[in-house]
């Protein structure tokens, strides 16, 4: 044990195994790296197609442990490391802008920020120009947690929930949030930016997929 562990407890995230740097162990990491995919589909939003990626299925449960603990740890490390994996999906990706789904405002205040905020602005500065951080929508109303909801409900929930806060929107776009269940936060979205440009290009970029998302 060294000096500075007398004061400073790093552990990883999903284990909570002792690390003595990152925010994942070596372990944890390899686990993850053996389930790792790219993988893509496209969905159709009024008569336009979107594609899909993502890198892992949702039900595996250290995949669970990961984005659980995204949305409950403010660290730094974690981030990088979550922005390091948007990274491996986008590598060839150029001249667009980075826009996220904008967390839930009562778990903003409970935790205290946005992890997809703050991922989008760490895969922007180490994209080495290629992608521009693009904060451009904004929750227009108080919404439920999509989790306890059927899909109908769900989709009703974020119908017309979000808003575009800029006039200045990129012809490419990439839209990252962490996990894709029934689509619909993720379309809403969608229809938000492209009612506002019709002609805009947009990518949907995920860590995880949920087997409840119908894939086509």
């Amino acid at each position: 044990m060294g000096f500075a562990d007398l004061f400073f407890d790093r552990r990883c995230k999903i284990c909570n195994e002792r690390i003595s740097k990152g925010a994942i162990c070596p372990d944890c990491d390899k686990k993850l790296a053996g389930i790792l995919q790219i993988r893509r589909y496209y969905i159709n939003l009024d008569g336009k197609e979107l594609e899909v990626l993502y890198l892992f299925d949702y039900e595996h449960p250290i995949v669970k442990k990961l984005l659980f603990a995204l949305k409950r740890n403010a660290d730094r490390e974690l981030f990088v490391y979550a922005a390091e994996l948007y990274g491996r999906m986008l590598c060839d990706i150029n001249d667009a802008g980075v826009v996220f789904a904008p967390r839930r405002g009562v778990n903003k205040r409970n935790y205290g920020y946005d992890h997809m905020q703050r991922i989008s602005k760490l895969l922007c500065k180490a994209s080495g120009g290629r992608l521009k951080y693009a904060p451009l929508i904004k929750r227009r109303h108080f919404t439920k947690e999509q989790k306890n909801l059927d899909f109908e409900k769900r989709k009703k929930n974020v119908e017309h929930a979000f808003k575009i806060t800029k006039n200045d929107i990129p012809k490419n776009i990439v839209l990252v949030d962490d996990v894709i269940t029934t689509g619909n936060t993720a379309l809403s979205c969608s229809r938000a930016i492209l009612n506002r440009r019709s002609d805009a290009e947009i990518k949907l970029a995920f860590l995880a997929s949920a087997g409840s998302f119908t894939k086509v």
